[in-house]
């Protein structure tokens, strides 16, 4: 079945300030490989180019999913995006770290303390899924990776944290004759 999915454009003006142009396309699974996907969107950014005084930098394409249904129906009663669990991973070639931030963390996997608990079998289910040589999702070909496609290796540390949601600042461009 057809979903719908966005190709974003990134395009870059003289003065430095990036836009994104978003187009909504029907992408079916059964019938088109993502590597076709990924043609048509380059087939397309060369159309958009053709058309843009500004510099396309990027594109990038999400695939929209539908949830599990054996995922929660409704969020828990005092669950709230702000508190996050900040895991660090470590490549095996590199001593910077690989965060990933874990919105609305669960109270269950938090200690008295507030603090993540490392013993908690859920997280320690979830951060081995990470760091495993087997893929994640029970899948032999997807593996967590950097933005460099380094396999994420070893778990680093855990910081519970309260992140603001902030709104987005409103970048213009403005033309003179």
């Amino acid at each position: 079945m057809p979903r719908p999915t966005i190709i974003s454009y990134s395009i870059k003006d003289s003065m430095g300030t990036t836009a994104t142009m978003p187009i909504y396309v029907s992408y079916d699974a059964a019938t088109e490989t993502v590597e076709a996907l990924i043609g048509a969107a380059a087939a397309f950014g060369g159309l958009t180019d053709a058309i843009t005084d500004g510099k396309i930098t990027e594109f990038n394409i999400l695939i929209n999913a539908l949830p599990d249904p054996s995922w929660k129906a409704n969020p828990v009663a005092d669950s709230i995006v702000q508190r996050t669990a900040n895991a660090n991973f470590l490549t095996v070639d590199s001593p910077y770290p690989e965060p990933i931030d874990v919105p609305a963390i669960s109270l269950s996997v938090l200690d008295a303390k507030g603090r993540v608990d490392l013993a908690n079998t859920n997280w320690v289910n979830w951060r081995t899924q990470i760091t495993s040589n087997t893929g994640i999702g029970a899948s032999t070909t997807v593996f967590a990776q950097n933005k460099f496609l380094i396999a994420l290796k070893v778990f680093k540390s855990v910081a519970t944290t309260f992140r603001k949601h902030k709104k987005p600042v409103k970048a213009e461009t403005f033309e003179t004759p």
